[in-house]
């Protein structure tokens, strides 16, 4: 019909374009970028489109119908073992150190007893 062509080749121009610029970029990323080149001629089709899609609704479906007979407790992807602590060192920082310029340090810590003009060190 003309609506699916009108839609056909409306998903022929991100494919060009996607296409193109994998190409495009192969000199900076190395030999990989010539693999990739291929996967995102193949993905970016509107044919590998279409496939990624039925293959994601079959997915669920599938999903939807092991959920719904018994045959799996809950969404599998999501059962996770209990979180690891975050935010906290496993040992105390050293007294009297600080970070200096932490906008456009690297991270390093500073003694805060020494002063030094350049680094923007404090005196204590």
């Amino acid at each position: 019909t003309r609506l699916g062509q009108v839609c056909f080749f409306s998903g022929c121009g991100p494919w060009f374009f996607a296409t193109l610029e994998a190409i495009l970029q192969v000199k900076h990323r190395g030999r990989q970028s010539c693999i990739q080149v291929f996967f995102v001629f193949l993905v970016a089709s509107p044919f590998g489109f279409a496939s990624f899609f039925l293959f994601n609704l079959a997915q669920q479906a599938v999903s939807c119908y092991k959920i719904s007979t018994g045959k799996v407790d809950g969404w599998e992807v999501t059962a996770r073992g209990p979180a690891a602590g975050m935010g906290w060192a496993d040992k105390r920082e050293e007294s009297g150190m600080i970070l200096v310029e932490p906008d456009s340090s690297d991270g390093e810590l500073a003694d805060s007893s020494e002063s030094d003009s350049e680094t923007g060190s404090i005196s204590g």
